[in-house]
């Protein structure tokens, strides 16, 4: 057996590793509110209530919506469709990072960014709930490898237009994939003066998705889809000391989040810059400039809304520099230190991502997150824990019922809609109403009882005199809850 075909296999096992971790128990994990919408929006894309550019209006494209309906369609359940979509992706982006390592590295460490990436508990965090941000890291990553492709052949044609439809793919999958046009308009400025006929081919990355924003520009829907958009996003004329204090408090908020999950790599990222200028590979310096770089100085400076998932798809490019970076240190020979140093930090990195990731995999409540994830997945309202255990207790009632959620927009009602699908007993309403009695009045005259699901502290009850209390459950971190009442009439 050959050294390449060992290392292929050695590839193929990660990957499979990689994918088990992503797949096993997706059930483990309580549904968040953003996959909850994207089911739900799905669902009324098969049903036909909702149109399949629904997502247009909350400032989202639709691609990742009408892959989880075809999931849906192929047999997987609703709740369950985005986060096998999720797994599957992160096959996709194993692969493309081994094709780019292959570019440039050697031997078996070609392995390492794939390894580092299947076993980091960011990743494998981010590639088990069923949100955008996987499959755009998908296309993403495909993107980069045709990309780089593009920036070290000759006869680029055909590159550069594989490269431009990944790009589209991966706009039309999540907006915030326009950050890779923008850097790659770049491209053409830089070719002009060395490679005119590239600088023409390279405009093929930018065309796919200018076509499409500009068929969305033309919709109806493209008014709402600019608003929301705006609301997560400064524009360019805000002024500099609002962004400048923008940029402070993002740097304050997301500093631990980078650090707890990427400090053993970063560490390495200055002698990453330095080892591959001195191996002249200009190529992938540009590439983690204009798609590493230059994309998290923009998200940290004009993002009003920042969440560490967003840089997701900015991250194959930090594990290719930390195996590159590993590799040209172990080809110190004379300096038994260093190579003690080498060895012990890919070892401790790998053992502190393996055990980050066991912990998420077998303690949900106590994942391996920063405090700002923590609090969003785990502690807030947005968090699916207490969905399972109000479904669980309503079930064991046997009663005929018309159940009001607080909420009509998130895992409150649409984790319910799910639930009560097929329950002939059980009526889900949502609203956003919170006094008991203006609720009666909304929801169609019925004689059978009506529940009330307050979603606490967004949502609580203004009046508890008509209202007899059946189940709470409090999230970890005891800052919100779920409270179940029963309507007295």
């Amino acid at each position: 057996m050959t050294k390449t075909s060992v290392i292929t296999r050695l590839f193929a096992l990660t990957v499979v590793i990689g994918f088990l971790l992503r797949i096993v128990c997706l059930t483990r994990f309580p549904v968040f509110t953003d996959e909850a919408i994207y089911a739900h929006w799905a669902k009324g894309l098969i049903d036909g209530t909702l149109s399949p550019f629904i997502s247009i209006s909350d400032g989202k494209t639709p691609l990742f919506i009408w892959t989880i309906a075809a999931a849906v369609k192929l047999g997987a359940t609703y709740t369950n469709a985005g986060r096998i979509l999720s797994a599957l992706s992160f096959v996709g982006t194993g692969f493309f990072l081994y094709a780019l390592s292959k570019k440039n590295m050697k031997g078996v460490w070609v392995l390492v960014p794939s390894l580092l990436y299947a076993l980091s508990p960011f990743t494998l965090f981010y590639e088990r709930m069923g949100l955008m941000d996987s499959l755009l890291t998908f296309f993403s990553s495909g993107f980069l490898y045709v990309t780089y492709l593009f920036l070290t052949t000759k006869n680029s044609l055909r590159r550069a237009i594989v490269s431009g439809l990944f790009l589209a793919l991966a706009f039309m999958t999540k907006p915030s994939a326009l950050l890779f046009v923008y850097t790659s308009a770049l491209i053409p400025l830089l070719y002009i003066f060395i490679d005119k006929k590239k600088a023409l081919y390279s405009l093929l990355l930018l065309i796919p998705t200018l076509l499409i924003l500009f068929f969305i520009s033309r919709s109806t829907g493209f008014s709402a889809y600019s608003y929301k958009n705006m609301e997560f996003t400064y524009p360019l004329t805000t002024d500099w000391q609002i962004l400048w204090n923008n940029l402070i408090m993002n740097i304050k908020t997301l500093a631990p989040s980078f650090a707890l999950y990427f400090l053993p790599l970063l560490i390495l990222f200055p002698f990453a810059i330095y080892y591959l200028m001195t191996g002249k590979r200009y190529a992938l310096l540009l590439q983690i400039l204009l798609y590493m770089c230059i994309p998290v100085g923009i998200i940290m400076v004009f993002g009003r809304i920042v969440f560490s998932r967003y840089f997701l798809s900015l991250t194959p490019l930090i594990f290719i520099t930390a195996g590159y970076t590993l590799m040209h240190a172990s080809y110190i020979k004379s300096d038994r230190v260093k190579k003690g140093l080498l060895s012990v930090s890919l070892l401790g990195t790998l053992l502190y991502f393996t055990y980050g990731s066991i912990k998420t995999l077998i303690d949900p409540s106590r994942a391996f997150l920063s405090t700002q994830d923590r609090w969003q997945y785990i502690t807030s309202t947005a968090s699916g824990f207490g969905m399972i255990e109000s479904i669980d207790f309503i079930k064991k009632t046997h009663t005929k019922m018309t159940l009001v959620t607080t909420q009509d927009f998130g895992n409150l009602p649409y984790i319910f809609d799910f639930a009560f699908e097929h329950e002939p007993n059980v009526t889900v309403y949502g609203t956003w109403t919170q006094d008991p009695k203006a609720i009666l009045s909304e929801i169609p005259h019925t004689n059978a009882p009506v529940y009330i699901l307050y979603n606490l502290p967004i949502n609580a009850p203004q009046n508890t005199n008509d209202l007899k209390k059946l189940f709470n459950y409090t999230r970890p971190g005891n800052e919100s809850e779920i409270i179940l009442y029963q309507l007295i009439r």
